[in-house]
């Protein structure tokens, strides 16, 4: 059994026990948090110098990088580098309602907005300055506000407004500037705080403190509060009264003040309503609004810098930071953390639980425990000692006589652990596939093993006892549960359940495949009063007036029409559902829940972990307050309920470039207005009419990508061209080429993760006809043309009718030599048919070898691509029909092959097994073929049903390549289905044949056959006969003799095919006992 069976029926343990210890964690959780999924960008990928100074977002989605050798435009696949007039650094950036970038640089300031074709150029406001204040330096910081936009230099203040710019003349020295709140506020080092008030400064009163100081950060924090960060002091709130114009300052307390204080506070951004983050040279802190410190920022914690030269929310609130060495994104409005080897968790997940307060984890290399974080450090795993790093399975908290115990189970042992950091004992000795607490009795444990099931005991004398329950149930038992009427339910592997009525009673009831379980292994769960069991083919539960287990009418269906197999299911601590999925048809696990709308309908909700959760899941864990642990292949997750995202946000698909061919551009990226602002509509001036030879283009689009893991996908459409959306993909480029001459509206549209469409990007454009196509071409064509016909009729004629003459002799000369060959073919046929009918059994060896039987073997051709073959040794019959790869001359010589292999085969043969048969017989087909799996070789093969007969002890042995046999028994018929293997090269090839033996009576009567029967057209309307009326076909027919059957089949398929071509070759053996 493969470990990742294993895996699959020991973890689903953890969600069924009644007494299982719930999550009541005494930790602060915040001091259980993960990393945030973080997305780096080094200079690498951007493509210039490493340093950037601010972000910005415009309405469209894109970002905008204040870097060092200009403006980078990115818009979630490509970035752009936009240089302005002097290629100066750009250390500020501002948007404003209209979403127009302004931008400040060292001594250049200005804007961008788009160009004919599109693409955004740096327009510069220099000439709007006089000459004596152009030699300004940096411009640190840029504001827009209201019609207002204020650039912000260490000794001036630039306005600009109506089409010009006011200077403001710094006093002393502007160490910073700040917009909160719709004010702008100005730090001068040497005379305090000032605002901006109307077009001048106001040096607030009270700000003569920060004197001296080098004020970094300035946030919102609440009425007339604001949150400041100064270098070297720390954090501070500023009470400010705009009315009378005076601040106050106090510290605000919190731990990570002596970290700020060594280290170069630069940057600060407010995440939420309570979440403040403070950026340094040397990482940021995040904090509450009442200084209590949440998490830090840093190269541990994924960043590739960790010098944050600033910082800035985008429109689904994800954090961007401009580094010293690249840029950053993290989703810290995420509600999923994970954990990784930074935190020293080593191995697969396997199992999680909460033990002792702590979060306790099985993996591949033991059990770890979850240390909070103290101090400001990271919260980190240790691995429990006294035990061996080996696969762990189940670490599960269990109450025992109303003391927590941890259970641990490994590959051959259970221990016990009675305290944290106790030392593990084992109770039990062999190798446990399940592992189930009693809700009748905590004392008692279900331990399912190879073969049955065991009962662990803790008793009064403090000891544990085993003994073996059921001896009658002898299956591996890979789950347990008891319902809510106290009955004992065993998953058998993959066969079936077992239901114990009772738990201790002897009224054991198996349901197997006849009963709907055809699909394991079989998983359980109560949930709302209900066993659900889980299936590869979905959620199932128990039809009592039926006592068959079918589908679940409600879950099922929420799940959508794709068949899913149920990897994992628990229910949390507020009665919600969870399940882990494998949908089969796309190829990609689904992890989710079912939630509860106000009208108490329930609905299916994959969303949080669509984008973050990576590799299979294999454990869940619900602690009380909302937090659910989840855990798998690529580590530990950690999911918090109660922070809500919304997974809906409208965004925007771009067309950002269109070429004509590989060199000229005809747009490149931005729409824009008669205003020059840029504009998500296409004006129509700026519809291109492109002459004929420019008929081939390149469009490139994308759209901003709200999710680190998952590339966005797209789907596109030419109107005009294409007749419907084309299928989602993740290229970013459509290419079209030779169109011809129309009007055309090239649309996309993109899709994230969440399966949100974003709005239509289109693109009109017309192509002129060529000139030769115009209507004075055609003009001038038909009146050439007319000319031309009346010449080329005369002067042909004449040589036609030469022609004519002769050719008419070649062709009676052809026609008598091609007769002559299809007689030569033709004999060679019917020669070919003497050899293979030569070469299958005769009708007097058969009457000596079977009991009544007949043979209905109908070529498709002369000769048959279908065959039977017959063979006697030790006392056993062995019969073949086989189906071979083709019909006709090729089939015919594949089944020349097929006979003498089998001949070859049996006579070798000590033992007659029918599927050791069946695996020499592939051997030989694939070596005599040549057969690899390399592409271009032959693929030919056969499929076929095979029997050995063996009279005297009233038994048969049957395999089957694709064929399967059927057995009548009164009445009923009996279906032995193949295995779905060739007789050939396949690539999923089974180790071996399956070998069936079967107990046979007198008056039994098997049908084994080809496909060419059931696959016959007719019917008047050209339906397939198929299996089901072939099945009810021969069931009709038991009363008559074999020879009578023979003739009544072939009679029924020639009535069946009317007028309809024999499709295939037709083989029936049918033999009654």
């Amino acid at each position: 059994m493969t470990r990742l069976f294993r895996l699959i029926v020991l973890a689903t343990v953890l969600f069924v026990s009644p007494f299982i210890v719930c999550g009541q964690s005494k930790i602060d959780p915040i001091y259980e948090l993960g990393f945030f999924p973080v997305k780096n960008y080094s200079p690498e990928d951007y493509k210039a110098l490493p340093q950037n100074w601010a972000i910005v977002q415009d309405f469209r989605g894109n970002i905008y990088v204040g870097n060092n050798e200009g403006i980078l435009e990115f818009d979630g696949t490509t970035w752009r580098k936009i240089l302005t007039h002097s290629n100066s650094e750009v250390r500020s950036l501002a948007i404003d309602k209209k979403s127009r970038i302004y931008v400040g640089a060292i001594d250049e300031l200005g804007y961008l907005q788009p160009n004919a074709t599109g693409k955004l150029e740096f327009i510069s406001l220099l000439s709007k300055i006089s000459e004596a204040d152009r030699n300004f330096g940096v411009v640190w910081k840029t504001f827009c506000l209201e019609e207002r936009v204020c650039f912000q230099t260490e000794e001036k203040i630039f306005i600009y407004s109506n089409d010009s710019i006011q200077v403001l003349q710094a006093k002393g020295y502007f160490n910073n500037s700040f917009c909160v709140n719709n004010t702008i506020f100005v730090s001068d080092t040497k005379y305090g705080l000032y605002r901006c008030f109307g077009d001048s400064l106001l040096l607030i009163s009270g700000s003569e403190e920060l004197i001296g100081k080098q004020l970094y950060v300035m946030l919102p924090y609440g009425d007339n509060t604001l949150l400041a960060a100064i270098h070297e002091a720390g954090i501070f709130l500023i009470e400010f009264s705009d009315t009378e114009n005076k601040l106050k300052l106090q510290p605000l307390k919190t731990p990570i003040n002596s970290f700020l204080k060594t280290n170069q506070i630069y940057s600060g951004a407010k995440l939420s309503d309570s979440l403040y983050s403070i950026g340094t040279f040397n990482g940021a802190g995040v904090i509450k609004s009442n200084g209590a410190f949440q998490y830090w920022i840093n190269k541990q914690t994924g960043l590739i810098d960790q010098n944050i030269k600033y910082q800035a929310l985008d429109h689904q609130n994800n954090l961007w930071l401009g580094l010293h060495k690249g840029i950053g994104q993290i989703q810290v409005s995420s509600p999923i953390t994970f954990f990784n080897e930074n935190h020293k968790l080593e191995g697969y997940v396997e199992s999680i639980t909460r033990f002792a307060g702590k979060i306790h984890v099985a993996t591949s290399l033991g059990v770890y425990a979850l240390n909070p974080s103290q101090n400001g450090a990271l919260p980190y795993f240790t691995a429990m000692e006294n035990l061996n790093r080996s696969d762990t399975w189940i670490a599960a908290n269990y109450k025992v006589a109303d003391s927590e115990r941890l259970f641990i189970e490994k590959n051959q042992d259970i221990f016990i652990v009675d305290k944290i950091n106790g030392i593990p004992k084992s109770v039990y000795n062999g190798v446990p596939w399940s592992l189930y607490q009693s809700k009748l009795n905590q004392k008692k444990f279900y331990i399912g093993v190879e073969e049955g099931l065991v009962k662990l005991e803790y008793n009064n004398n403090n000891q544990w006892t085993q003994q073996r329950l059921f001896p009658s149930i002898t299956d591996r038992i890979t789950n347990i549960i008891e319902d809510i009427d106290g009955n004992l339910w065993l998953s058998a592997d993959n066969t079936g359940i077992y239901k114990i009525a009772g738990s201790n009673s002897n009224d054991i009831t198996f349901y197997g495949s006849e009963s709907g379980l055809t699909e394991g292994p079989f998983l359980f769960i109560n949930f709302n009063n209900e066993l659900l069991v889980g299936s590869g083919k979905g959620i199932l539960v128990l039809d009592e007036t039926t006592n068959t287990f079918v589908p679940h009418q409600l879950i099922n269906p929420l799940l959508g029409s794709n068949l899913r197999y149920i990897h994992r299911m628990s229910v949390d601590t507020k009665n919600k559902l969870w399940l882990v999925t494998y949908i089969e048809k796309e190829e990609r696990d689904e992890l989710g829940f079912f939630e509860t709308r106000g009208d108490t309908s329930m609905f299916w909700n994959p969303m949080p972990f669509l984008g973050t959760i990576k590799g299979q899941i294999n454990a869940l864990y619900h602690d009380a307050d909302g937090i659910t642990w989840l855990g798998g292949s690529e580590g530990l997750y950690r999911f918090d309920e109660k922070i809500e995202k919304n997974y809906r946000n409208d965004f925007y698909c771009q067309i950002r470039k269109v070429m004509l061919g590989e060199d000229s551009t005809v747009f490149d990226g931005a729409f824009y207005n008669e205003h020059g602002w840029v504009s998500m509509e296409q004006a129509p001036a700026l519809q291109p009419i492109l002459d004929y030879q420019y008929n081939s283009l390149i469009f490139n689009y994308s759209a901003m990508n709200i999710d680190v893991e998952q590339p966005t996908k797209y789907s596109y459409k030419l109107d005009g061209y294409d007749k419907k959306w084309s299928e989602w993909t993740t290229e970013t480029k459509k290419e079209y080429t030779n169109l011809p001459e129309k009007e055309y509206v090239f649309r996309v549209k993109a899709k994230n993760v969440y399966n949100h469409q974003s709005s239509e990007a289109t693109y009109v454009f017309s192509v002129l006809p060529p000139w030769y196509r115009t209507v004075w071409a055609f003009l001038l064509f038909g009146l050439l043309g007319l000319n031309l016909v009346y010449f080329i009729v005369i002067s042909y004629t004449r040589y036609l009718r030469a022609v004519i003459k002769e050719k008419t002799a070649e062709i009676r000369e052809q026609k008598d030599e091609i007769e002559k060959q299809n007689e030569e073919i033709t004999a060679s046929i019917k020669y070919a048919e003497r050899i293979q009918k030569a070469v299958v059994p005769s009708y007097e060896r058969a009457s000596e070898l079977l009991p009544e039987h007949f043979v209905l073997w109908r070529p498709r051709d002369i000769v048959s691509g279908d065959f039977w073959w017959m063979t006697q040794k030790n006392g056993k019959v062995v019969i073949v029909a086989a189906d071979c790869t083709g019909h006709g001359v090729p089939g015919a010589f594949v089944s020349m092959l097929g006979v003498s292999f089998l001949n070859e085969i049996v006579n070798k043969m000590e033992h007659i097994r029918a599927n050791e048969i069946l695996n020499q017989l592939r051997y030989h087909v694939k070596t005599t073929m040549k057969q690899t799996g390399k592409e271009g070789e032959a693929k030919d093969g056969m499929d076929l049903a095979l029997v050995v007969l063996d009279l005297s002890e009233h038994k048969i042995q049957y395999a089957g390549a694709y064929n399967p046999l059927y057995l009548i028994r009164n009445g009923e018929l009996i279906e032995f289905k193949a295995d779905r293997n060739p007789i050939g090269i396949y690539i999923k090839e089974l180790d071996s044949f399956t070998n069936h033996e079967i107990e046979v009576q007198k008056g039994d009567t098997i049908y084994i056959f080809s496909d060419g029967y059931v696959d016959q057209f007719g019917g008047g309307d050209g339906r397939k006969f198929k299996s089901k009326q072939f099945k009810e076909l021969l069931l009709s027919i038991q009363k008559q003799s074999m020879l009578e059957q023979e003739m009544f089949l072939d009679q029924t398929i020639d009535e069946w095919r009317g007028n309809f071509e024999q499709v295939d070759d037709i083989i029936i053996v049918g033999i009654r006992i």
